[in-house]
C-alpha cells in the first residue's frame, strides 16, 4: 500500500491489515514518530522500520524508545533493511 500521509497511511491501516510500516521521519503533517504513537493510540502493534537522514543521537534514541523495530539512516543498504525487514515479519 502507497499512501503519501501519515493522515492517508493511518487510514488505510484502519481498513487494511499490514505486516510492517516503513515510513520516513519527516512527514507532510504529522512526523514518523507521531505517526506511529497514533497507529498505538487507534490499537495497531503493527512493527515499525524508520528511515531518516536527519537522525541525530537524541532523535534516534527517542525513535528507539517509542519501540520502533528498527531505525536506519539514509541513504540505506536495501541488503540490510531486506534483512532487517525478513527478521522483523518472519
Amino acid at each position: 500500500m502507497d499512501v503519501r500521509t501519515a493522515e492517508e497511511a493511518l487510514e488505510a491501516v484502519s481498513r487494511h491489515p499490514i505486516d510492517l510500516v516503513l515510513s520516513d521521519l519527516n512527514l507532510p503533517g504529522m512526523n514518523g514518530i507521531e505517526f506511529i504513537k497514533a497507529l498505538r493510540r487507534i490499537g495497531s502493534s503493527v512493527p515499525a522500520v524508520i528511515i531518516s537522514g536527519f537522525l541525530d543521537e537524541q532523535t534516534e534514541e527517542m525513535v528507539k524508545a517509542e519501540g520502533f523495530a528498527a531505525v536506519f539512516r539514509k541513504p540505506v543498504d536495501i541488503r540490510e533493511l531486506r534483512i532487517a525487514i525478513e527478521r522483523i515479519i518472519d
